[in-house]
């Protein structure tokens, strides 16, 4: 079983993303693929996550280097 998790706050990437993995040859029923909008978001659900795959992180933003 994968817990793959997508953290991007650009709804299309995430979509492309989504069908990226989706298109994998893994089969679908054993992934679960949780998304997230904001950095805040996830590491809350992460803190409380039995276990995580996959994390793609996309940091740009300013407030992240400060």
């Amino acid at each position: 079983m994968y817990h793959i998790v997508i953290c991007d706050d650009d709804e299309m990437f995430v979509q492309y993303m989504k069908k990226l993995i989706l298109n994998c040859r893994i089969p679908e029923e054993e992934i679960t693929i949780s998304v997230y909008y904001t950095g805040e978001d996830l590491i809350r659900e992460i803190a409380a996550a039995d276990q995580v795959s996959v994390i793609r992180f996309l940091l740009q933003s300013p407030a992240v280097y400060t």
